[in-house]
């Protein structure tokens, strides 16, 4: 069977080159599709129709790229003795294969060599570090004395990015599919903090690609951490950023050793992501050494351009997925650098401050080789409040734990505007932050203001006016209000005809700025045109014209 193949890349992963016993990785990268039974007008049998649809929607071309690596290479190569496929890579046509024995090269390579291809051989070897408020009459309510409690310790990482405001407006990730990729995650199947997500079937999917199954709960339970501080639901104890999105884990990490075919896996488990019509991604890992130090990234290496897994995340992102990624946990040591895919030029990379705003002393910095701000922005890193695996919580550091912050409060972001690009979310965020007009190289342009970034998004949708936020508009189950504390004592709604249909003297605060959300249903609002007016000593200080679909 004929295999033509590009073998510029052919790593090897074993620990000894002359153990015969040691399980030897290789990266195997062939030169075209042309035989391929895969076309790109029917996507239908390579993607989902979530994908497509996604696809559809941004104007994203299905091209060669998307499809699978022709099935008739990798079964000729798995009929080669002593050959076992892992799994390929669409985005780059290749797979990674294992030999159970050095000695087998001898014999492999002649074969993979039949097309006079030129082979470059290397040997090669990562460093990884709910219902949410109580409902009443229709809206939701909490009164200012118990607003920091319901989030407990968590209150701190939540509020420096005013993601409370948004959870206020009922953004709380709903809808909006999220990829966790990390190592194990060990207790999500019982812990009480992740209840509601097993409750509410918002757990979607689950894949180990380092061991083929579709068992993520081994290999530890860090994976399990970085969730919780997106998804944990115990009051007074830790709410999550994101905690009603849906979510998809893959443990792509194998803690037992620090092997380039980890990155591998990680864009194995990004292109199954992206194949599903997954949005979002938290990726709490990076890479910079690895056990054969011959084969560690080099800074010159950290340009968004080199390693493969940065090459990848940027595909991804012309894909329109969004990839938020943990800068590193190297500020204080000799390397200090980011690390590979927080260079991808395209996605979001995350330091670490404290909930004070403070630059926490380990984060990596930047900026990439080529001059990119990086951390892009960041989050809180230091002393995160997580889920423990007692049932209780904890606090520790390091940017896996800024990451997931940042990830589920961009969930939060895009399910307000899901007609907006992975980019165009990104911008947002990136302008929210405080030190946008002066980056630098620890903190990138700094802390976001999420608040800030849906207010800036609303206005260009028209849905502010003057700190008044009416939102969405038209509307059709629930109409989000906010506005400036002090300033309104009620809220009413008139008909066309001026008849009062709705009043409410509710007061939901915030910080500076009250919030209501109303449901249709319970104010009794029918299809048409209404006036929504803020009230002060019964006199109309502000009137928007609101209409029901």
């Amino acid at each position: 069977m004929r295999i033509i193949l590009l073998l510029f890349f052919l790593f090897c992963f074993g620990s000894t080159l002359n153990s015969q016993t040691a399980l030897l990785k290789y990266w195997v990268q062939f030169t075209d599709k042309e035989s391929t039974p895969y076309s790109v007008s029917d996507p239908i049998e390579f993607l989902s129709p979530l994908a497509i649809s996604l696809r559809e929607k941004f104007e994203i071309p299905i091209e060669i790229k998307d499809l699978p690596v022709d099935p008739s290479y990798v079964s000729g190569l798995a009929d080669i003795e002593g050959v076992r496929i892992i799994h390929s890579s669409k985005w780059f046509n290749a797979v990674t294969i294992e030999l159970v024995d050095s000695t087998y090269i001898e014999s492999v390579l002649p074969i993979i060599l039949s097309s006079n291809n030129v082979l470059e051989l290397k040997n090669v070897s990562s460093y990884s570090n709910a219902g949410l408020i109580i409902k009443e009459s229709g809206f939701e309510k909490r009164k200012s004395d118990s607003y920091a409690t319901i989030y407990g310790p968590s209150y701190g990482q939540i509020a420096i990015h005013n993601g409370q405001l948004l959870h206020e407006l009922g953004l709380r990730g709903e809808g909006v599919q999220v990829g966790v990729f990390d190592s194990g995650f060990d207790g999500v199947n019982f812990l009480s903090a992740f209840a509601t997500l097993r409750d509410e079937g918002r757990l979607k999917f689950q894949y180990d690609i380092v061991d083929d199954d579709d068992n993520v709960l081994n290999g530890g339970h860090h994976g399990k951490s970085v969730l919780s501080i997106m998804t944990a639901f115990m009051p007074d104890s830790i709410i999550g950023s994101a905690p009603e999105a849906n979510y998809h884990l893959f443990r792509t990490e194998d803690g037992s050793s620090e092997h380039v075919t980890e990155e591998d896996n990680w864009i194995r488990a990004l292109e199954m992501a992206d194949s599903m019509g997954i949005q979002l991604i938290n990726s709490s890992l990076g890479y910079t050494t690895f056990d054969i130090e011959d084969n560690s990234h080099s800074y010159e290496d950290m340009d968004g351009n080199t390693t493969r897994i940065s090459v990848a995340a940027d595909i991804a992102a012309s894909k329109g997925m969004l990839i938020v990624n943990s800068a590193g946990n190297s500020g204080d040591d000799p390397w200090f650098y980011i690390g590979a895919p927080a260079d991808a030029d395209s996605i979001l990379s995350v330091g670490a401050v404290s909930d004070k705003g403070e630059y926490a002393w380990f984060s990596s910095q930047g900026p990439s080789f080529d001059g990119d701000v990086k951390p892009n922005v960041c989050g809180v890193g230091y002393q995160t409040v997580y889920a423990d695996l007692t049932e209780g919580i904890k606090r520790g550091n390091g940017t896996s734990f800024s990451s997931p912050v940042i990830a589920g409060l961009t969930a939060c972001l895009w399910q307000a505007f899901p007609e907006k690009s992975n980019m165009e979310i990104i911008e947002a965020i990136e302008n929210s932050s405080h030190l946008i007009g002066n980056p630098n190289d620890s903190l990138g342009y700094g802390i976001p203001d999420f608040f800030q970034a849906f207010r800036s998004l609303s206005e260009n949708e028209g849905f502010v006016d003057s700190g008044f936020i009416v939102y969405p508009n038209p509307f059709n189950e629930l109409l989000q209000i906010a506005y400036p504390n002090g300033e309104i004592e009620s809220i009413s709604i008139v008909d066309a005809m001026g008849k009062l249909v709705y009043n409410s003297t509710d007061s939901l605060l915030g910080e500076g700025i009250s919030v209501l959300v109303l449901n249709s249903e319970v104010a009794d609002l029918s299809q048409g045109i209404y006036y929504l007016n803020f009230l002060k000593e019964d006199k109309v200080l502000k009137a928007v014209k609101i209409v029901k679909n």
